[in-house]
């Protein structure tokens, strides 16, 4: 079961922030967008007898400064926005023997479904998903989480996943893929 960790709580989950704190720190490229984060607010899942602790940092930031720090993203957003939610999320395991896909899809689909929670209660639609490349798979193959728009790790600046991940309980209508453009180093022969 998920717990939701706001702001003036984090001091009785410390120890579970700190885990998962210290997993995001071991991608370099997260750090940037999330080591100053300002009142986070946090969905976690710790079963320590069972070896994992994950979930999603989520922050609330200001859209255009936030924009800025991406480069040259090519998301876009409706022109009255002006704050966004940014997240990242996690599974980190520290027991050997776990069942990844069987456990692991299970995590994932729960954390969807808090996701879809935590947007219904702060009435947001979509959430914008930086993730470490690995973490975005598990949420292709064993989630199925529904991306509105999707810059995949080979085709962002940062060698992250950047996505609008849609929190409203009907499915998106549409997915759009963005991809760096095709060059080409040799002529054909």
């Amino acid at each position: 079961m998920f717990t939701v960790v706001s702001p003036k709580n984090h001091a009785l989950h410390q120890g579970s922030i700190h885990l998962f704190q210290k997993a995001l720190e071991n991608n370099q490229n997260l750090i940037p967008f999330f080591q100053n984060a300002d009142e986070p607010i946090y969905l976690l899942e710790s079963h320590k007898d069972e070896g994992y602790v994950g979930g999603a940092l989520l922050m609330k930031k200001k859209l255009f400064p936030f924009l800025r720090t991406l480069g040259n993203q090519k998301i876009t957003f409706p022109t009255q926005a002006t704050e966004i939610w940014v997240s990242t999320i996690g599974l980190y395991i520290q027991n050997p023997t776990f069942d990844f896909e069987a456990k692991g899809k299970t995590f994932y689909k729960h954390l969807y479904q808090e996701l879809l929670d935590f947007g219904a209660t702060h009435k947001i639609n979509f959430l914008y998903l930086l993730l470490d490349p690995g973490e975005y798979l598990c949420t292709e193959a064993l989630g199925f989480w529904p991306y509105v728009i999707e810059i995949r790790p080979q085709d962002s600046l940062d060698g992250l996943f950047h996505g609008l991940l849609s929190l409203k309980r009907e499915l998106p209508t549409f997915k759009q893929t963005l991809q760096k453009p095709m060059t080409t180093d040799r002529l054909a022969a």
